[in-house]
């Protein structure tokens, strides 16, 4: 399995309060991973940290062996997109505008605004199902659709690794099963996707790998059929469940059958 973004031994605190502890971690080549947990357990953490957002308190987060920490913005850019929770837009800017910002990382002193970044804009805009509001400005649009957007905004950038922090907030379910799929077809095209959901269901169906977090560590990571388990969802969410098979997919469902909070 080539890997290459991992974690070793990584530690991330916030004023004092540890948040992930000795986390190793191997993110694989080409997959689609979704990172999953109750609410606080450090998953848009672990984001920020594969992004160089933040830096780990201990440990190492590597991209080809080499510290993410010590590798220049502009450089880390053309490989890692990321899609942060809460992005903001500038003010009075148009939709067209903000994606295009996604092509920054390609352009130097000796390369400007080319054929080739319209075209990943136009692509990018149309996969978002965003093309049709390319003159809008981003400041009219409803939560669903800058959602989208910013989607397109990470598309543009044409990165070999894309980093999603919650990409079907504010979607309507139409648009998540939709912008799922595009994810997961990306995958099967090459692209290393990893995302912070909290649908296991919508999870296990569309990603081919799962990173389970809990307690500040790794409670399990595999094939949804490898991670999604009635012991696994317990010691989680503190959630007792049935797992059946998806009637459409055949993949790991989860039926809530008793609520029982322990964390």
């Amino acid at each position: 399995m080539n890997c290459r973004l991992h974690l070793d031994h990584v530690s991330a605190a916030y004023d004092g309060v540890s948040v992930l502890e000795d986390v190793s971690l191997y993110l694989p080549d080409g997959a689609f991973t979704a990172i999953m947990g109750a609410n606080g357990s450090g998953k848009s953490t672990l984001l920020k940290l594969l992004g160089g957002a933040i830096a780990p308190t201990g440990g190492k987060v590597s991209l080809d062996g080499k510290p993410v920490s010590g590798l220049r913005p502009r450089h880390l850019a053309r490989d890692i997109a990321m899609l942060p929770q809460f992005p903001l837009a500038p003010e009075g800017i148009r939709v067209a505008e903000l994606v295009m910002r996604g092509r920054f990382p390609h352009q130097t002193v000796f390369r400007q605004w080319s054929a080739a970044d319209k075209a990943a804009v136009d692509a990018a805009m149309a996969q978002a199902g965003v093309a049709d509001l390319a003159d809008r400005l981003v400041s009219t649009l409803s939560g669903g659709q800058r959602q989208r957007v910013w989607i397109a905004l990470v598309l543009a950038q044409d990165t070999p690794i894309l980093l999603l922090d919650e990409p079907t907030s504010f979607l309507d379910i139409a648009y998540q099963i939709e912008v799922m799929a595009l994810l997961s077809e990306l995958s099967e095209r090459g692209r290393t996707i990893i995302a912070v959901l909290h649908d296991i269901n919508q999870a296990s169906r569309h990603a081919s790998h799962l990173v389970m977090l809990g307690g500040g560590q790794v409670a399990a990571a595999g094939r949804p059929d490898e991670v999604v388990s009635v012991t696994t969802v317990r010691a989680v969410f503190g959630l007792e469940s049935v797992i059946v098979p998806d009637p459409v997919t055949l993949t790991p469902m989860v039926v809530p059958s008793e609520f029982r909070r322990n964390r």
